[in-house]
């Protein structure tokens, strides 16, 4: 494994289980990934009925009636085939329910030309990473993370149905509890976005809820499996991307303070 002068000062290594690194997190950050570095900066071209300033805790977006996407997004901010560590925080100034439909909070998924129309009609859902949403459960809105990707290449094993809360084939769910208003989260996570041996570590509220060293972390085909994408770029969006709309509401989100970011 090569790391550059910038990671090893970022990281302390532990010892190896299994061939596996076990690394600690030091302080100071290699960058930090939020709306004034984002792609455009600021809100995405997608945003509609919505503002973001950048003050307090980082990046709050201003919700109004209507909006069915309040985010920004970076097309580059790293790649495949890398391991990346990143820590952050938000919280829900104002919340209104979700009624039961999907509602992504953040999530990152390879970035490219996929060379066929199926992926531009559910291309999120097919090609995944992983995503932090909010889903209605019994009477309550709760944070999920999920993971996606697997061995298999069916489409219907990297599918997770936004309205599950539970594991779907080669997908993971997870409840992280209730969305509270005003309550602020933190989270950190430790992944190698890689198909075949990737790894998975997540930390919510300092509290470890998912850790897998040695499993598959996206997948390298697109959604006829015809093109490698296995050396693209990765994608991250943050903010509210939703299927419905009501306001006003707002969110204010750290951005992403990665402590490793570099090739496995």
């Amino acid at each position: 494994m090569t790391r550059s002068r910038l990671a090893l000062a970022a990281v302390a290594i532990l010892g190896a289980v299994g061939g596996v690194f076990v690394v600690r997190a030091l302080p100071g950050y290699v960058k930090t990934l939020n709306s004034t570095n984002s792609e455009p900066i600021g809100l995405s071209t997608d945003s509609n009925h919505c503002t973001l300033t950048h003050d307090g805790l980082g990046d709050t977006f201003h919700i109004q009636q209507g909006s069915d996407r309040c985010t920004w997004t970076n097309q580059h901010f790293s790649h495949m085939h890398r391991h990346i560590v990143f820590e952050g925080s938000e919280r829900f100034e104002t919340l209104l329910p979700n009624p039961s439909s999907w509602e992504n909070n953040w999530m990152s998924r390879p970035s490219g030309s996929f060379g066929n129309a199926d992926c531009s009609d559910g291309g999120n859902q097919e090609i995944l990473l992983w995503t932090v949403r909010i889903k209605h459960v019994n009477g309550a809105d709760h944070w999920f993370l999920e993971f996606r990707g697997g061995t298999s290449l069916n489409l219907a094993d990297q599918y997770q149905d936004p309205a599950y809360a539970g594991p779907i084939a080669d997908g993971t769910s997870i409840d992280l509890g209730p969305v509270v208003q005003g309550q602020t989260v933190t989270y950190k996570l430790d992944a190698v976005t890689d198909y075949q041996h990737g790894a998975a570590t997540f930390w919510w509220n300092g509290v470890q809820v998912y850790n897998n060293r040695d499993r598959p972390l996206g997948f390298h085909y697109d959604c006829n499996r015809t093109t490698d994408i296995s050396n693209f770029d990765l994608r991250m969006q943050a903010g509210v991307y939703r299927g419905w709309t009501a306001g006003p509401m707002q969110l204010t989100m750290s951005g992403f303070r990665f402590l490793v970011d570099e090739p496995q």
